[in-house]
Order: structure tokens, then C-alpha cells, then sequence
């Protein structure tokens, strides 16, 4: 048995009788990192476990503990908390904060180079996490990378965290124990080379928080020019003697657009004598919020907790006024931090560009590739410059030549098929966005390399962020090349100068191309609002951005349904004046064609409304209702053409209240086939979640007067308003269940903690599976769509969006579409005019926000 196995903890293992452990995260040398629900109540936490082969170690239990308490003594939003400690089996373990996103070290390895704004942001949060931690005597000691966290809080913000002060030193210890003082002794060596200051190389006792302002100006060299201070490829003997006594680098020399005081600030902050660096992380922001943009006011959200940074700002007697310096609508930086308050404004300099590549000439970033650290920390100098005089002129030429041909038979961008323009984007005038035009073209054309070629051009003409990103999701659509299903268009259907963080999309084809929708808050901060666009074949954007619904304060998971030559539009608002579900149609540009209609109530919590349209017009829509003590149900309402009410708000489910285990019926889907509504719905009790079917007949009572209404300590068993049948395994974690129906069969996907993704085919009559299979033991999200003859479904699975057809025989052939970072909500499936044709939607992490993203498929005819 290895290590590593002996290592590892179970599963299901509960810890201290308190934390269910339900999956591994991560893994290292010293520990490793799991997911765990609080089983008392509920929430869902990180767990650092100790290797077992490690417990021996008494430094080396001590170094692990000390993290606890290194956390415990400071109180930042930028810091990952740790709640509690325990043991299991003897060996120590850390219960965290869970974060969902990327550490730096990720984002660095996929966007070689980060922006001048994201890295402002970045580095001024740790700087605020850093100027906690010393306030209370506590040196980091291995600031790097991978030590930085990449999340965003609730209001969708990036938030950059503070992980590992495993090996923290508390410089100024008051009653400090033997211990303690073993663990500092001089002459360690702790830390990773590569962010070393030179006392620490030299194992002196006297590093104190100047080393962490050293290794964060590293850290900042780093995410500006995509290399690392030094050269990490000779071994870590080599790092020392280059940390001890070699130059420091010229920053500039590396990317061109860097203001010279930049080369100062990073001089200084780099200086070998820990008295001529900055002295305070409050200094040495300042420092460099001045160096690299000291002119232009930007705003910086700063909570009132914290103070140092904050109070250095404001104390330089030039800030402005918010409302005289608004942050500019097209930078693009994800807005600050888990601010409560007014952002105030910094003077910074000049025009900030909109990409990390800097100006036609600079060093061309390289090609995302895997980090290389010798022992330790780092990428390997692997950049060389690709812009020469003959790849720009070819690149000119073939898009003038392009853009003549294609005008010569193409239509115009509002002819009612949308055929393609030619190469030019119709929208986006950038000249990155102009090459990325021309790679949508030539994916349409089905020249994927031609596509690559034009996205690797977007990226050294300024996208780094967009183009990066699109040449991963080209690439991971070339996984399965021999596969019924190809990638034959790819959409980023928002405004390229939009940052703000979006839902999930959706999305429908009307006769005016295919219109996708989304929220997000880039109108109006205080708002959370739905928009729309409308694509052509080629996926590329040919209206503007358009509110389709301007009225909500907090709209989310908009949906979109083609009905006749119009589309519907529904999504729910917990936070407006009058909460609750809304719906209206758009014309088939996604423009609002009717008034807004509230047609059901919802409270403030989560919901996860389902719509289905009948044979004669009309809708049913299916919501959870929490306004039981104890216990969620199902509500169902009946609509007219116009969403005016053919029937009260009925009730589907009445479970049995019970305030500990809080039952509910949740996460509903619907469909209208045989004259009965199909219904899934997750029934939830406690941490055990099952799928369930119930069929309700159209003409049945229960859909006239539904179930009663549960009272606490008046109803004994749970009630349902129709036949209902298990469909997933007893007590697994399933969720998202979804269905859809062709004229031949109903299929149904759900996720499974265990099995995965789980596939099935209705019998309607007996309310049995015709068949079950489990076709991705690591996937999730699913979701599946429908015509009279065909049905495709997509999830997610090992960082990809994978889909299959789906037949009266199974499930066919698996196909990697795209890729998909980060927990995500499910896709969205719409099927095309053409046999075979489908498109895609959901939702990505780019460049620190979340973006949405499209696709066109084709698919072969299906088979088993």
C-alpha cells in the first residue's frame, strides 16, 4: 500500500463527529485538502489533513499547527480563515474557509502576462491581508503564487486571499515557547527560492515583514512580464547566489509599456538592504499604485475594516471624489474587493490599456504552458519574440484579401439569415478583436487551423484575455476529433469592454440569428439586470447589448423559449419591491416586444423556477416555495398566452415539516408529453438528496385544488399531487435533474456523488426506467434538449463541455466541445434550423471574471 493511500481519507469519514468529508480538492507533499459539510449545520468547509506518514514529526505538527494559530491572530477579508482544529487517527487537521476559484499560480500558468489594473488589484488586497498580519507580528515567510487565492465574494467580485502561514513566524513573540523559538532558530532555511528575500537565503534569524514586501515585489515582476525575478532552471544553489548578489532586472526590458518609474519602484523594492526597501505594505503600495499609473484616478474599494493601507491612501491628500472620477466603464479590472461602502479614488497615470500585451512591438507573451519551478517556484524563461515584419504583412494580407472576397457574395449583417459579413467584426473595432473576427470566420469555414492562427494574432495585438481563452476552448474541441459531435462556431457573446461578472446564459434561435441572454450589473452597479445580443453563424456579435429587462434589482437565471416568431423571456428577482418570478416577450432581435408580467411570489432565498409550454399554447411553471417552517415544496401555477393566471398558485408537494433535518422538494423540471405533466424534482432531508419523478395527468383534481398545505405537527407523511417513483440512488448528493422528450421517448440526465452523470429513458405508462446509464463518473451539471426527432445532452467533465446524443437505444458517442474552469451553473442546449444542428451556452472564467460563452455543434446521425 503507498503512502499516498495510507494518506488518504475516506469518503463519507466523519471527523471529530462533526465535518462529513464528501470529496478530495488537493493534495501536497505535507497534507491534503478535502471539502466537508458541517453535519450540525450544514455548511461547507475546506479540511487540511496531516500526512500520515508526517505525524512523527513533532516540528513538523508544530509548523502545521501553527498556521491555526497564525490565522486565528488576524482578522482580514483577504485572509483564508481557519475555523477549528482536530484530530483524526492522530493526525492533526485544519478546518478552512472553502474557496471556489484559482490560485495566482493558476491564472498565471493559463494568461501568461496580467494587466496593469488586475495586478494593482491583486497586489493591494495582499498588501491589505499583509498589513493584518504584521499588525499582529506575524511574518508569512513563503509568499508566492500559489499562496495567493484567486475567488470572488458575493457580489461576484475577485477577492484575492492570503493561504498557508504554515510557515509564519511570530517576529515579536510575547511568552514564545522553546518550541517556538526551535522552530525560528537561525540558520533555517524556510521558504520557496525563488521569492527569498537575502535574509532569508542566508538563514538569519533577524526576517522580519520586509521579507513578505520582498516577495510580494517579486510576485508583482511576475505578473507583469511573465517571467520570474530569477532564473530557476540551475537548481536551487543557483537561486540562492542569484538572490544574494546578481543584478536586479529592469522590468521594462521585458514589456516595453511599463513606465519608467516602475523600474524605480521595483529597484527599491528589491533592494538587498531590508532599510532601503519599503517599509510597511501601506508604503509599498502607494509606492506603486504612483509608479505604474499616477495620473489617472481609478477607484479602489476599501472596507472599513481595515485600516494601514487604507489610511496611507487617504493620507496623500489626493483623492477625489467618486462622483467626479467614476472608474472608467471600459477598464478592464474586476471592481475591487469584499468592500461594504463608497469606493474612493487614487491618482494613478495614463490610459490603461485593455490587455496585458501592451502596444504593437512589445515582447509577445508566451504561449501558456505548464509553470516550471526548480524546486520550488517558477516558470521558465520560455518567451521569444513572434512579431516580425513578415508574419504582420501576411496577416494583413490575408485578412484584406478575405474581407474582399467575402464582401463580394456575402449579405449584410441584418439580412434575416445572417450570413457571414466577411472577416471584420461588425461590432468590436479593436485590432485584437478585428484577428478574433477573422478566427470565428475561419471556424465557421471549418479552418480550425486558420482559427488558431487568428486568435494567436488577437493575442499579440492586445486580447490576451479574450484570445486566450478562445484558443483553449479551439484546442480542447480538438480532443475528440473522430466524435459524431464537432465544434463548428465559438461565441463571447458580450461586449468585449465588459468585465462585470455574468450568470449563466441562455439561449434560443430566432428568425434574426441566435440570441443569447444574461445578467449582470454593468448599467447600473446597484442593479443586476438581463440583456441581450443577437449572433450570426459565425457566433459573432451584431447588435449591441440590449436591456431586456431594465425593472430588476437582482435578476437571476434568465430563460429564454422560442414560442412562434417570438421569444420568452423568464427569470426571478428575490430583492425588488415586489419579489418574485417575471416574465414578457422580445422580438427576435431580444428587444422587448410586451410588459413585464409578475406571475408567481418568491422570497428571498434561492429558487430554481421550470417552465414548460403545452400543445395548446399555454404554460405551466413549477417553483420551490420556502415559506413553510421546516420544510420546501413545490408550487405550480397555470398560464394563459398573455401569463395571465388560468389557475390559483397549487401546491405539488406537502412534506412533513421537520426544523432539523429541513425537507425539500427542490431544483424542479418540467415538460407537457402523453397529456400529463413530467415533473423531476431533488427530495432533500437533511444531507441525503434523491431524484424523484412525479407524472400528473392534465385533467387530474390535484392540478384544479393540489395537496394541503403542511402544518407543523399536523401532517404525518408526505404528500404528492401525482405518482411519483425514486430515480436516483438513496441518500446520493443528486441535483440538477433534468428532462426532455422527442415524439419517441423521454430522457432524463441527473448528477450522482457517486455514479456521476446518470442517463435514463422514461416509460411514461409505468413510470420506469426503459434504461440507466451512468456515463461520466466525474461528471456534473447536466442538461438535456428535445426536438420531435433528436436530443442532446452536455455536462461538464475533467474541466471540459462534453455532450452526446441521445437515443431510444442510450446515450452515443461522447464529444469534447470546449473547456470550462471553476464550478459553473449547468449549460444550456437549443437546437439549431439544421438536422444535426445544436448550440450551446454557458458559462466560463476568463481573465478574473466570469464570462458567458456559445457554441455552434454539428453531429452526425446517432448511433450505438
Amino acid at each position: 500500500m503507498t503512502a499516498e493511500s495510507q494518506s488518504r481519507v475516506p469518503i463519507g469519514t466523519v471527523l471529530d463527529k462533526k465535518y462529513r468529508i464528501t470529496r478530495e480538492i488537493g493534495r501536497g507533499g505535507m497534507a491534503a485538502v478535502y471539502e466537508a459539510e458541517n453535519i450540525d449545520i450544514g455548511k461547507r468547509v475546506a479540511v487540511k489533513v496531516l500526512a500520515a506518514e508526517l505525524i512523527t514529526s513533532r516540528v513538523v505538527r508544530e509548523r502545521f499547527l501553527r498556521e491555526a494559530r497564525a490565522t486565528a491572530a488576524i482578522r482580514s477579508p483577504y485572509i483564508c480563515d481557519v475555523y477549528d482544529v482536530g484530530e483524526f487517527e492522530g493526525r492533526p487537521f485544519l478546518v478552512m474557509e472553502l474557496l471556489e476559484g484559482e490560485s495566482l499560480y493558476d491564472r498565471m500558468t493559463r494568461v501568461r502576462r496580467l494587466d496593469v489594473n488586475l495586478t494593482l488589484d491583486i497586489t493591494t488586497q495582499t498588501a491589505k491581508g499583509l498589513a493584518k498580519a504584521h499588525s499582529a507580528n506575524i511574518v508569512h515567510r513563503d509568499l508566492k503564487p500559489e499562496n495567493l487565492f484567486l475567488t470572488k465574494n458575493e457580489d461576484g467580485q475577485l477577492v484575492a486571499k492570503l493561504l498557508d502561514f504554515g510557515l509564519a513566524k511570530f517576529y515579536t513573540p510575547t511568552g514564545g515557547t522553546e518550541q517556538q523559538a526551535r522552530l525560528t532558530r537561525e540558520g533555517a532555511l524556510f521558504g520557496t527560492p525563488a521569492y527569498m528575500s537575502p535574509e532569508q537565503a542566508k538563514g538569519r534569524g533577524e526576517v522580519d515583514f520586509r521579507s513578505d514586501l520582498w516577495a510580494l515585489a517579486c510576485i508583482v515582476y511576475e505578473c507583469l512580464t511573465g517571467h520570474t525575478v530569477w532564473n530557476v532552471d540551475q537548481g536551487v544553489a543557483m537561486i540562492l547566489a542569484q538572490v544574494a548578489s546578481a543584478p536586479i532586472p529592469v522590468p521594462s526590458r521585458l514589456r516595453s509599456d511599463l513606465p519608467p518609474n516602475f523600474d524605480l519602484w521595483f529597484k527599491k523594492a528589491l533592494s538587498r538592504d531590508p532599510d532601503q526597501r519599503y517599509q510597511s505594505a501601506r508604503e509599498f503600495i502607494v509606492a506603486l499604485a504612483d509608479s505604474l499609473t499616477p495620473d489617472s484616478p481609478v477607484n479602489v474599494h476599501t472596507p472599513s475594516l481595515l485600516v494601514d493601507v487604507d489610511d496611507a491612501v487617504r493620507s496623500r491628500g489626493r483623492v477625489s471624489s467618486p462622483m467626479s472620477s467614476p472608474e472608467p466603464r471600459s477598464a478592464p479590472t474586476p471592481r475591487g474587493s469584499a468592500a461594504s461602502g463608497p469606493p474612493i479614488s487614487v491618482p494613478r497615470s495614463g490610459p490603461l490599456e485593455a490587455s496585458p500585451a501592451g502596444p504593437a512591438g512589445s515582447p509577445a507573451p508566451a504561449e501558456a504552458e505548464p509553470k516550471k519551478r526548480g524546486l520550488g517556484a517558477v516558470r521558465s524563461v520560455a518567451g521569444v519574440m513572434l512579431i516580425t515584419a513578415g508574419i504582420a504583412y501576411a496577416y494583413r494580407q490575408d485578412l484584406s484579401a478575405s474581407w474582399l472576397r467575402a464582401r463580394a457574395s456575402a449579405t449584410t449583417a441584418t439580412s434575416v439569415k445572417r450570413r457571414l459579413a466577411g472577416p471584420r467584426d461588425p461590432i468590436e473595432q479593436e485590432p485584437f478583436a478585428q484577428a478574433i473576427s477573422l478566427g470565428q470566420m475561419r471556424l465557421a469555414e471549418g479552418d480550425m487551423q486558420g482559427a488558431l492562427s487568428a486568435v494567436e494574432e488577437a493575442i499579440r495585438s492586445g486580447g490576451e484575455g479574450i484570445g486566450t481563452n478562445l484558443r483553449s476552448h479551439l484546442r480542447a474541441s480538438q480532443e475528440t476529433p473522430d466524435a459524431p459531435c464537432q465544434l463548428k462556431a465559438l461565441g463571447r457573446p458580450r461586449p468585449f469592454d465588459i468585465v462585470d461578472p455574468a450568470s449563466r446564459p441562455t439561449l434560443a434561435k430566432s428568425s434574426a440569428g441566435l440570441v443569447v441572454a444574461w445578467v449582470d450589473g454593468h448599467e447600473d452597479r446597484n442593479r443586476r439586470q438581463v440583456f441581450t445580443t443577437v449572433l450570426d453563424s459565425a457566433l459573432r456579435r451584431i447588435a449591441p447589448a440590449r436591456l431586456a429587462a431594465p425593472e430588476p434589482a437582482n435578476a437571476r437565471f434568465p430563460q429564454l423559449m422560442s414560442v412562434g416568431g417570438r421569444l420568452l423571456l423568464m427569470y426571478w428577482d428575490g430583492q425588488s419591491r415586489q419579489s418574485g418570478i417575471f416574465m414578457r416577450y422580445l422580438d427576435p432581435d431580444g428587444r422587448i416586444s410586451s410588459p413585464i408580467r409578475r406571475v408567481a411570489p418568491v422570497g428571498h432565498d434561492e429558487y430554481s423556477p421550470a417552465l414548460a409550454r403545452d400543445p395548446d399554447g399555454t404554460y405551466w411553471l413549477v417553483w420551490e416555495d420556502d415559506s413553510t417552517d421546516g420544510a420546501e415544496d413545490l408550487l405550480l401555477r397555470h398560464l394563459d398566452a398573455r401569463f395571465n393566471a388560468l389557475s390559483p398558485v397549487i401546491r405539488l408537494t406537502s412534506l412533513r415539516p421537520d426544523r432539523a433535518l429541513r425537507p425539500g422538494a427542490i431544483k424542479p423540471a418540467v415538460v407537457v408529453e402523453e397529456g400529463q405533466l413530467v415533473i423531476l424534482f431533488t427530495l432533500r432531508r437533511g444531507l441525503s438528496r434523491r431524484v424523484y419523478l412525479m407524472l400528473v395527468p392534465r385533467g387530474s383534481p390535484a392540478l384544479r385544488a393540489g395537496v394541503t398545505a403542511s402544518k407543523s405537527g399536523k401532517i404525518t407523511e408526505d404528500k404528492f399531487a401525482g405518482r411519483v417513483r425514486p430515480l436516483g440512488a438513496e441518500g446520493s448528493s443528486s441535483d440538477d435533474a433534468r428532462v426532455a422528450c422527442t415524439d419517441h421517448a423521454c430522457f432524463t440526465f441527473w448528477g450522482d456523488d457517486k455514479a456521476g452523470i446518470v442517463a435514463g429513458s422514461l416509460d411514461l405508462a409505468t413510470s420506469e426506467l426503459l434504461w440507466r446509464h451512468e456515463i461520466a463518473p466525474r461528471g456534473a451539471r447536466p442538461y438535456v434538449a428535445a426536438t420531435a426527432k433528436r436530443a442532446l445532452a452536455a455536462w461538464y467533465d475533467a474541466s471540459r463541455v462534453r455532450v452526446a446524443q441521445v437515443t431510444s437505444d442510450g446515450v452515443g458517442t461522447i464529444s469534447t466541445i470546449a473547456k470550462v474552469s471553476g464550478i459553473q451553473p449547468f449549460p444550456e442546449v437549443a437546437p439549431g434550423t439544421d438536422p444535426g444542428q445544436w448550440y450551446l451556452a454557458w458559462r466560463d472564467f476568463e481573465a478574473a471574471h466570469y464570462e458567458v460563452m456559445c457554441a455552434c455543434i454539428a453531429c452526425t446521425s446517432a448511433t450505438r
